[in-house]
């Protein structure tokens, strides 16, 4: 430990102060060479030769301009030489002889040496704030210069202050600089910390007085300028000639604990690669008597070789001790003797960079706290040792199994992130295209998967030729159609266009080939998605055949505030080797759609190309076009090359092609050296709104916008945090394993993140509906279909408007719908079950069963039940937002058309006085037709009939909540009569239903008519026969038998009746329709149809779990864990990696969401009654209702809800069966 007088106790202190110049930066030179140039300059001018004296850079700079205002600085200086000029005015020009003038004049000089040569920094000062921001306190720089912003941005270390007062704030609060405190009374005020709390850190005299009279708690004094006593004698309590003499200790005892303290662990490790060293101490459970042989728990033992499988463990070990070695035989365990040797030099000798590498040192005695002080701008430090009483360590454990049990939650937490942190610790070839669909990056406006940079784009159709990557860049909206003979018949498909890939980043060794993982000995590697910052990482440590060690770091983004932006950052680190390296960046036009093996046999030429250009040496455009949407898309790209952070010029070979385009460097490296590659883009379409054409708008913004990297990325950081302020569910559990519930909270925020990058405020303005598997992918082509049922109340609550903008996309195409409707004999409007760009009917006439290999006619067009979901959504939107307008023009308008629409597919039966809508499908595609029938659909399914109903009497309800000017135009409009009112009013309370007994007697809805007729299913046997049964139409197929015969689902059907509506609005509906249906039969409904549902969707565990929630909880948190798993886990066996399955993953936020808390808006009343299962301790969240912001705690016990907005309507609130009004600002806890 270093002298004592340079020892300061953390614990005394909240916040740090410092100067810039001469403490943090090396700008002070800068600014004596440009005010030497000033002054020289006007000396020559403005004094006879022989009595002009040149400025003086050391007397007159320390003794006129050193750590004072500039404009205080040039008067006394010119005073000096007995001068006197006018102060002028601030904004007086550069060439002007005023003092401000001279001032200005000076900044010209400053900022062109500066922009000349950098910012240089002083890393001890650098390395002395990282400490100090690990151990919790505040930062603030404090200067008397205008230029402290852009200094600190050149320099590229605004982040590591909380605060800034600098000589424009000084000027706009009109107070006195240096030797005055002012400045820095401002900045602990910024802090919020008070003055006795604060330490100065100066290396100018009038500095260190300004904080001596502002009675700061320390004052430090840096004696740069080997004025060491002068600094003293004006109020320094400490001066050191540079901060690395600091020692920042606290009281062992006060330090944070190590496991409670983990998520803060885990976030500083960020995406390098951990390292773990060990003082023997800390792994020994005792020691034998005489033998001194050290013992170790079999815990310990299975700890450390399972860490070592991946990670590198270095320990600690006197000689005494050297039997260890043999306790726990593991390569990648190394033993250090000294412990002279610090972890940095190991690190040298293990070949790894130490910036790449986050070292753990976990020590129990005085000789770690020399190995803690050094690994601590690195790494992260754990003391055990409790009778110590100081310690520079950042965390403590307080015994041997508490190490045992942070190493082990270190595993799991590598291995499988936690909170915010999605993280995959291995390369798995086989696996990697479901992880581009979990990594993918969006905004909403585009989405890119996150496929490796130097994946190639497929240039085969063959399965077995393929990639391990798939490189995909999809456009919101961005569809085109093409047309393919398939069995003699030309067929026309509309796809979701895979886009020019940006990505594209690869290098060599000049004398081997392109870099590929396949190729090479991986040595480490994570994969990390970082859910809260909305940033992709990968690390790689590799050797290649030639014994050379590489390290590779890259980090992406797709902007989530600037739409048409996104980056990637790439640093290459040579470990063990120099030569020459060569960097291809390009933009490839070549793709085609090939990310559905389904898919392979249809046409996936979707681009033709347009142009292509280089702009600079380092900027280059690509445009091509969809072949027939005619959608025109730009993307330009900027690629810059750092060598140890300091950007070189190089010369780059231009490769150029009408679809491709691509730009080489190549530079030499030395071994330790870091190259890093900046590559910024830009993508515009023909259809943005605001613009001329999108190649001229890449151009300008490449030649304008573009800034760097690292401020992109922090903007788009900030626009991650603002989103999660509202979007983010907090979850807390009861007796369940930590780990696990991290799992759980884990998840259910990276599904919400994947929600968040397939809608934004970005779709409000773009004409785009709810595509089934987001913008992830190709599956489904990109499609909407009734998704939007189960995905809207994660809108309602929280961003209405987008709600409204994707209803918007079907009033959009109602006119589309009213030509379907007419097309089959019927009147309003007939929405498609699967839409695209124009509203058309978009399923294809035939599908391909890959477990038969056969194309099979799909039928699933007769979907129907699709119109009845839009009006759904469109009343559960009203009931949340309260929108009357929309409901008034545009849903009013679609509810009448659909309500025309099936008033006239309905058929009336005389002979029971009921209407029928015949030939139709329900959810459940297991069944398209009756057994030995030819012709498609079924009748009377309960689901769709039901829906009708509801439909019927909600347009009936229109004239009475709207207002009645507004109704009286939507009847002028559409022509509406009273005899179609009648005949709805008809509808609503004569819709079939069919019932059914089960062998216990239950009445049970049938799901359609003679559906009791048919077999029931050996599930059994077909369990046994079958790995995954989850797709039984595919199998029964192969069979040449037919789901069709069998009283099997494929998911929820009749139990969507049950999801959509509570017990008294379903007992209300059945009871208007003249059915006697009783509440209590509804368990065994729901038993019934869940024992005969295979899972096949991917929305049916979430739908499960839900109806689960009042009959069965346990049941409920099984399903409901079950349904984390759709995507996280590709439970549908290679589906998630042609995208994701959103409405599968805001099903299960929902069941959180609205589910276990009992979350419903009906009747003008936000209604809340908690049925958690046992497990569920707590779900906080954060929703919009009726233009109220409320903050929601509620647990099973309680319920807390605090409204955020200050002025608006009050809102009522029934919580049980109490109901509460809620008025702007106020607050209700109720105990329940």
């Amino acid at each position: 430990m270093k002298s004592k007088k340079n020892i300061i106790f953390i614990d005394l202190y909240n916040a740090i102060l410092f100067d810039l110049d001469g403490v943090v930066t090396k700008t002070a030179s800068i600014h004596a060479n440009a005010w030497k140039m000033l002054f020289d300059e006007y000396l020559q001018k403005n004094t006879s030769t022989q009595n002009y004296i040149p400025f003086d850079i050391k007397k007159d700079y320390n003794k006129y301009i050193d750590g004072k205002p500039r404009y205080k600085a040039i008067q006394d200086f010119i005073v000096s030489r007995n001068i006197n000029i006018e102060y002028g005015f601030i904004d007086d020009a550069s060439n002007k002889e005023t003092i401000c003038g001279l001032c200005n004049r000076k900044n010209d000089f400053f900022l062109n040496l500066l922009e000349k040569n950098g910012v240089e920094v002083y890393q001890s000062t650098i390395n002395f704030i990282l400490e100090i921001r690990k151990k919790g306190l505040k930062t603030a720089i404090v200067s008397s210069s205008k230029n402290c912003a852009r200094i600190l941005k050149i320099a590229n270390i605004t982040d590591l202050f909380d605060a800034k007062v600098d000589g424009i704030s000084s000027e706009k609060l009109n107070i006195k600089g240096k030797p005055e405190p002012y400045i820095f009374l401002e900045a602990a005020k910024k802090l919020n910390v008070s003055v006795k709390k604060c330490i100065v850190v100066e290396d100018a005299v009038v500095g260190v007085e300004a904080g001596k009279k502002g009675k700061f708690g320390l004052v430090i004094g840096v004696d740069r300028a080997k004025q060491r006593k002068m600094l003293k004698q004006k109020g320094a309590h400490i001066v050191v000639n540079d901060l690395s003499e600091i020692n920042m200790v606290g009281k062992t005892k006060n330090l944070p604990h190590a496991l409670n303290s983990f998520n803060k662990v885990i976030n500083l490790i960020e995406n390098k690669e951990v390292m773990i060293f060990l003082n023997y101490n800390v792994i020994i459970s005792s020691v034998v008597s005489g033998s001194q042989k050290p013992l170790i728990s079999q815990n310990m033992k299975k700890i450390l070789t399972i860490f070592a499988k991946k990670y590198t463990v270095c320990i600690f070990i006197e000689e005494k001790f050297k039997h260890i070695k043999k306790i726990i035989p593991t390569n990648n365990i190394h033993y250090i003797k000294d412990y002279n040797r610090d972890v940095l030099w190991i690190l040298e000798k293990l070949n790894i960079k130490s910036q790449c590498i986050f070292p753990i040192y976990i020590g129990d005695g005085i000789r770690d706290e020399s190995i803690f002080k050094k690994i601590i701008q690195n790494g992260v430090s754990i003391i055990t040792n409790n009778k110590l009483e100081f310690s520079k360590a950042l965390f403590r454990l307080n015994s041997g199994k508490q190490v045992e049990q942070f190493l082990l939650k270190l595993i799991h937490a590598l291995n499988n992130g936690i909170g915010w942190s999605h993280i995959y610790g291995n390369f798995s070839p086989e696996k990697e295209g479901i992880r581009e669909s979990l990594c993918a990056l969006g905004n909403g406006y585009f989405v890119t998967r996150g496929a490796a940079p130097e994946a190639e784009t497929r240039k085969t159709k063959s399965i077995t030729e393929c990639n391990i990557h798939y490189p995909g860049t999809y456009l919101a909206g961005g569809y085109n159609r093409v047309k393919t003979k398939l069995n003699n018949k030309i067929i026309e498909n509309e796809d979701l266009v895979n886009m020019p890939n940006w990505l594209c980043l690869k290098f060599r060794i000049l004398d081997g080939d392109w870099f590929q993982l396949k190729d090479v000995k991986i040595l480490f590697y994570k994969q990390s998605l970082d859910i809260k910052k909305g940033v992709l990482n990968r690390t790689i440590r590799f050797r290649d055949k030639k014994n050379r060690h590489t390290i590779i770091l890259q980090k992406s983004f797709v902007h989530a505030q600037e739409k048409h932006n996104a980056g990637l950052m790439t640093f290459i680190t040579p470990l063990n080797w120099k030569g020459r390296i060569e960097i291809c960046s390009a933009i490839d036009g070549r793709v085609r759609n090939l990310g559905v093996k389904r898919y392979y046999k249809l046409n996936n030429k979707h681009l033709e190309q347009v142009e292509s250009r280089h702009i600079d040496k380092k900027s280059m455009i690509l445009k091509m076009q969809t072949n027939q949407s005619r959608i025109d898309i730009a993307i330009g790209a900027r690629t810059e090359i750092f060598l140890e952070n300091r950007i070189v010029a190089l010369k780059s070979v231009q490769i150029q092609e009408s679809d491709y385009i691509a730009q080489n460097f190549t530079i030499n490296i030395g071994k330790g050296e870091t190259l890093g590659i900046e590559k910024l883009i830009c993508l515009y379409t023909s259809r943005d709104t605001g613009i001329s054409e999108s190649f001229l708008e890449v151009e300008k913004t490449i030649i304008k916008d573009f800034t760097r990297f690292s401020y992109l990325l922090k903007s788009h950081i900030t626009a991650w945090e603002l989103l999660w302020r509202k979007f983010d569910c907090r979850l807390e559990l009861n007796n369940i394993d930590t780990d696990i519930t991290q799992n759980i909270q884990k998840t259910i925020r990276l599904y919400i993140f994947h929600l968040l990058q397939s809608f934004s405020m970005h779709s409000l303005d773009i004409d785009v509906g709810m595509p089934a598997r987001g913008w992830h992918g190709e599956a489904y082509r990109g499609h909407i279909f009734w998704d939007e049922i189960i995905i809207f109340p994660f809108l309602n609550y929280r961003a209405p408007q987008i709600t409204k903008t994707l209803l918007m996309y079907r009033y959009r195409r109602l006119k589309e719908a009213t030509r379907a409707a007419k097309k089959i004999g019927c009147n309003g409007a007939m929405y498609p079950w699967q839409s695209g760009s124009s509203g058309r009917e978009e399923t294809q006439k035939m599908h391909l069963n890959p477990e038969s290999g056969r194309w099979l006619p799909d039928n699933t067009y007769l979907q129907r039940h699709v119109n009845t979901a839009i009006v759904y959504n469109i009343w559960q939107y009203h009931q949340i937002s309260g929108d009357l307008e929309f409901l008034s023009f545009y849903g009013g308008e679609i509810i009448i058309e659909i309500a025309r629409f099936w008033a006239s597919l309905a058929k009336y039966n005389k002979k029971n006085d009921r209407y029928e809508i015949l030939q139709v499908m329900g959810p459940d595609e297991y069944h398209d037709k009756y057994p030995l029938k030819n012709n498609p659909g079924i009748d009377n399914n309960a689901y769709t009939n039901m829906m009708v109903a509801f439909v019927m009497d909600q347009a009936l309800k229109l004239r009475y909540v709207i207002p009645e000017q507004d109704w009286e135009a939507l009847k002028k409009k559409l022509d509406l009569l009273e005899i179609e009112l009648e005949k709805w009013r008809e509808m609503s309370c004569k819709m079939k239903i069919i019932f059914h007994k089960d062998k216990d007697n239950n009445e049970i809805i049938s799901q359609f008519e003679e559906y009791e007729n048919l077999k029931e299913f050996d599930w059994e046997n077909y369990k046994n026969k079958h790995k995954n049964i989850q797709r039984l139409d595919r199998i029964l197929e192969k069979e040449n038998n037919s789901s069709n015969n069998y009283k099997i689902c494929k998911q929820a059907d009749v139990l969507m009746l049950f999801y959509l509506f509570s017990d008294k609005q379903l007992k209300k509906i059945f009871h208007r329709l003249g059915y006697n249906f009783d509440r209590n039969t509804i368990p065994e409904n729901i038993k019934y149809y869940l024992n005969r549902t295979s899972n096949g969707s991917s929305l049916a565990w979430a739908i499960h779990a839900w109806i689960e929630t009042k009959r069965n909880k346990l049941n409920s948190w099984k399903l409901f864990k079950k349904a984390l798993k759709t995507d996280i886990d590709d439970i549908q066996e290679g589906t998630t990696m042609e995208g994701i399955h959103l409405a599968a993953m805001a099903g299960c936020i929902d069941i959180l969401q609205r589910s276990y808390t009992g979350l419903e808006a009906r009747s003008n009343i936000l209604i809340i009654n908690p049925l958690f299962p046992q497990f569920v301790k707590k779900v906080c969240f954060h929703i919009r209702y009726r233009k109220h912001w409320l903050d929601l705690d509620i647990s099973q016990n309680r319920v807390k809800i605090k409204s955020l907005t200050p002025e608006t309507k009050p809102i009522t609130i029934m919580i049980k069966d109490e109901i509460i009004n809620l008025y702007p600002g106020q607050s209700i806890d109720m105990n329940i």
